[in-house]
């Protein structure tokens, strides 16, 4: 329902004005609130004809979706005020989407740039392979300094491992083979001795 900013009742459904593009902003927050004050509505008005409570207008406006209750409840916040303030709710989400990825390639950004845990070298190929003909040489210093090869081939071994959620389920996987074998054994071994009275 679309808000009227003269007295806060609902007008006529009209399609979303092609020319307000979300150019020039990078989240949906400032994007809902630049678009709000252009129409004249107040949070107080947005928050009747959403029935959204205003703090989480307020933190809707403010790109603070971890202070909301879930990820899910400020997408369908930034749906509703779109629909209520006569937007695109894809192009508002297309924003929050956009905010997503651009956080997420910068925890990439810094996770890529700290070397691996127990690893002294952070110089090494994603197959744990070294890249310098001195580290090519590890094997034959091992005489010398075992303690730290050991703790940089360790450390990116360790690096290398799959994450615990995909360990569990491989676990899962065997325990469930090793139960389907158990019984097409026991099956068998029932059906021979049935054969055998018979």
């Amino acid at each position: 329902m679309a808000v009227s900013p003269e007295s806060g009742s609902a007008p006529a459904k009209s399609a979303p004005d092609p020319r307000e593009g979300a150019d020039g902003y990078d989240s949906p927050g400032p994007y809902l609130q630049a678009q709000r004050k252009r129409r004249g509505v107040s949070l107080e008005q947005l928050a009747v004809a959403t029935k959204i409570p205003r703090r989480q207008l307020e933190l809707l406006e403010a790109d603070r979706f971890e202070e909301l209750p879930a990820m899910v409840f400020a997408k369908g916040f930034l749906r509703c005020c779109a629909r209520s303030l006569e937007l695109d709710p894809d192009t508002v989400l297309g924003l929050l989407y956009k905010r997503e990825r651009a956080q997420l390639r910068a925890r990439r950004r810094e996770t890529s740039a700290v070397s691996p845990v127990g690893t002294k070298h952070a110089n090494k190929l994603s197959t744990g392979r070294p890249r310098s003909p001195a580290r090519a040489a590890a094997p034959q210093r091992l005489a010398g300094d075992l303690g730290s090869w050991l703790a940089d081939n360790l450390g990116a071994w360790l690096g290398r491992l799959p994450s615990a959620r995909i360990l569990m389920w491989l676990v899962v996987a065997l325990i469930v083979a090793l139960i389907v074998f158990i019984a097409f054994t026991l099956a068998s071994g029932q059906a021979e001795t049935l054969m055998i009275k018979s």
